[in-house]
């Protein structure tokens, strides 16, 4: 477990300086980076790979010293290991098989999910063995809309029309997608937390697509799950969030999710983002009571642990 600067910040302590780690610090930026990655076929076996996740995870705090490491892996590992293809192409990005009816939800496990994804929790542990003290090791997963655009999706996209149209016209089985990518989600970050990571991270990068009147339903009500659920199991780890600009705000501290320093506080779940308005929110026209109640929730969580 880390002591330094990173975590000390998150439980309030203020520092002359903040600590300092960057977005994606592990990465091809890096010349030491390329000879590693020359070594593996693919990108999940690159991830797949503890050793080498390990070396590309240090690499970063070597050459800069940062307050925290980032454990080298992927949001996609999820879908991978309950059983959608998935593959990387050179210089395309990330492509999945993609999810076209809810009869291909029968073909998704959590079961594989723990063996499938030992190398990361490997990874993780040799990579707090190999960390200095002071420096925090942070894992991270994707939230679950962000998951269900790229399984949907089959990938990135523009307008992420696939997602809309399941969402709008099917919103009891696309709950369904997001109720198996919660659980799924939890196991991910708790078996993170076992093998030594000190705080973990989601990351909704597809969440700006969202109108105000989904954003609670399909982004934070399942973000506020999957922060009680890991808590429950480990009361003291700080969670964060970091969601897409929802509203146009680019570039600034504390926008498109991304706290300023002396905004941050132990064990928050943080979403910062102010939604557009568009179309209505099937599931909160059957049940106005439940969106509501969803949104008091979620009050009600950042304000007991703010």
């Amino acid at each position: 477990m880390s002591s330094g600067k990173f975590l000390e910040t998150l439980a309030g302590t203020r520092f002359a300086t903040p600590p300092i780690w960057l977005m994606r610090q592990a990465g091809r930026y890096l010349p030491e980076y390329h000879v590693v990655r020359a070594t593996t076929r693919s990108f999940l076996e690159f991830c797949y790979t503890p050793a080498k996740a390990v070396e590309v995870t240090l690499q970063p705090i070597r050459r800069f010293g940062f307050d925290a490491a980032i454990i080298f892996s992927d949001i996609l590992v999820i879908p991978d290991a309950l059983g959608q293809k998935v593959w990387y192409e050179e210089g395309e990005g990330p492509k999945l098989e993609a999810l076209t009816n809810p009869a291909q939800f029968g073909r998704l496990s959590r079961a594989r999910l723990p063996e499938h994804l030992a190398p990361v929790y490997e990874a993780i542990r040799l990579a707090r063995a190999a960390l200095p003290k002071e420096t925090a090791l942070l894992g991270f997963a994707g939230a679950p809309f962000t998951l269900a655009c790229y399984m949907i999706e089959g990938g990135g996209s523009r307008d992420f029309a696939k997602v809309k149209s399941w969402a709008y016209s099917h919103p009891d089985s696309f709950g369904l997608l997001i109720d198996l990518l919660v659980e799924a989600i939890v196991d991910h970050l708790t078996y993170q937390i076992d093998a030594g990571a000190d705080a973990v991270q989601l990351f909704d990068s597809c969440a700006g697509v969202l109108p105000e009147e989904q954003l609670f339903g399909w982004s934070l009500e399942p973000m506020v799950r999957i922060a009680h659920a890991v808590r429950s199991r480990h009361p003291k780890i700080p969670i964060q969030s970091r969601s897409a600009d929802a509203g146009g705000r680019r570039g600034r501290p504390g926008t498109r999710g991304h706290p300023h320093p002396r905004q941050a506080r132990p064990r928050l779940v943080r979403v910062q983002s102010r939604p557009r308005r568009g179309a209505a929110d099937a599931a909160g026209q059957r049940d106005p009571a439940r969106r509501h109640r969803a949104q008091l929730e979620a009050v009600r969580f950042m304000r007991a642990t703010s």
